[in-house]
């Protein structure tokens, strides 16, 4: 009897995996979702097991030549890292409690943000790779991408709408904000994940103007700016912003730079100087011209009444940024005298203070010893993106222009509101640790069409 062996075509698997892809991308949103939704404690762990659960099933639908992420030198140093500072926090107190949570939690866990970054940069990857392998997929992994932001922006929106008939006091829903970390550090991860694959299919389809994924990014993000203040959260009021205006003047500059394909590696010198550096100015410029006008009409044509924001109150500044920069000056030579070689993960209980909200903490957190290892992670990652940056076709160009910028984005961040610790910095360092556009083959052929 003559065996039938049925063979299913690859550009059909490739879809499939796409599909896959995105779905395991808004199963992600899901538990977002429920965690802005029902402010408090975690929930919705079904969703993240199920996303976590559907990368292996994507990996078993891999070819074996498209599995595997590199284990490359960000990585190891990383993970030290985060090791390191996990032993730190059993050594200083002496007594392990509190350290799943700061390993693993969804609110505080350095472990839990790296995984997931890395687990997000793996999906990119395969969205990046089947179009290497099919490049006929583009039209279908635009639908995707757009069924994607379509239903993201419905369910921002409803997201939105429900806490808004809760607001009780100015735009917030509580008299005094509370519980509005979790929400507001998911609300930025999303709005990453969001981003990036943005510039994904911008960088996939560079011919293709993808207006309406555009679009509704750009909707999505605000709603989500202003649910950010509705549930308290300066924090990501201010990223969420600084984002919208990154990748507003990152479009533009992928859109310029067929004219200014580098001929050398990209520095960190390079958002400071030449036509990149030029284009940042140009940005900035904007940002504060725009700024002005709508702060100038608002208040002459009581247009926004922003003593009822957070973020500003009954001031004309940002307080809590001020807070962050008293308690700075206040008590971080304070902090540091307490053990500047090694330094103590609960120096402000020791000295019975508030501890710094800055990056800057790591100093008096773990001392120099810990803020060199932790530098010298930093700089393997740059030191990723300089390497990558030597192929000089312009996709792969493109890609690590913006690793350099979220990267140095969320130094930024943790710099001005937060510390060492914090989910966002090392969900970003995951995300961003590795390049997914790599393929000198896929990326002469897509030049040669652009030029």
């Amino acid at each position: 009897m003559k065996e039938n062996n049925v063979e299913i075509n690859p550009n059909t698997l490739a879809i499939i995996r796409v599909w896959i892809s995105l779905s395991l991308l808004f199963i992600l949103f899901l538990f977002y979702f429920k965690n802005i939704y029902d402010i408090g404690d975690g929930v919705g762990y079904g969703y993240l097991f199920s996303f976590f659960s559907g990368i292996v099933v994507l990996w078993l639908l891999t070819p074996t030549n498209y599995k595997m992420i590199v284990v490359n030198k960000p990585i190891i140093a990383i993970v030290g890292f985060l090791s390191y500072i996990s032993l730190r926090l059993v050594l200083d107190q002496q007594d392990t409690a509190g350290l799943f949570a700061f390993m693993f939690s969804t609110t505080s866990g350095v472990f839990f943000g790296y995984i997931l970054g890395i687990f997000l940069a793996y999906l990119f990857l395969s969205i990046v790779e089947n179009a290497y392998q099919s490049p006929c997929l583009h039209k279908y992994i635009n639908t995707a991408i757009l069924t994607y932001f379509v239903l993201i922006t419905i369910f921002i929106v409803i997201l939105f709408d429900h806490h808004y008939a809760n607001k009780v006091s100015w735009f917030s829903i509580n008299e005094l904000p509370v519980d509005y970390q979790r929400p507001g550090i998911l609300l930025f991860l999303l709005a990453i994940q969001n981003a990036t694959l943005l510039i994904v299919v911008k960088l996939l389809t560079p011919n293709k103007k993808n207006r309406l994924i555009q679009m509704l990014f750009y909707i999505s993000t605000l709603v989500m700016i202003l649910l950010g203040q509705l549930i308290g959260s300066n924090f990501f009021f201010l990223a969420g912003i600084v984002l919208m205006f990154v990748v507003f003047w990152y479009l533009n500059l992928t859109n310029s730079s067929a004219k200014h394909l580098i001929k050398k590696e990209i520095r960190l010198s390079s958002l400071f100087t030449g036509w990149m550096g030029l284009e940042i100015y140009k940005i900035i410029g904007v940002i504060f011209l725009v700024s002005v006008l709508l702060f100038v009409a608002s208040v002459g044509l009581s247009i926004i009444d922003f003593q009822q924001l957070r973020i500003t109150g009954k001031e004309t500044y940002i307080p809590s940024l001020n807070v962050r920069m008293d308690i700075l000056k206040s008590v971080f030579i304070l902090h540091l005298n307490n053990a500047p070689l090694f330094g103590d993960m609960f120096v402000h209980e020791i000295v019975n203070t508030r501890y710094i909200h800055s990056l800057l903490r790591i100093l008096p957190s773990i001392g120099i010893t810990g803020t060199l290892f932790f530098i010298f992670v930093i700089f393997l990652v740059y030191r990723d993106i300089k390497k990558y940056s030597k192929m000089t076709y312009r996709v792969n160009f493109n890609y690590q222009v913006f690793r350099l910028v979220m990267v140095s984005y969320i130094l930024l961040g943790a710099l001005l509101m937060a510390g060492f610790s914090w989910i966002p910095l090392w969900f970003i360092i995951g995300l961003f640790s590795i390049s997914i556009f790599k393929r000198p083959n896929y990326n002469v052929k897509n030049d040669a069409n652009t030029k």
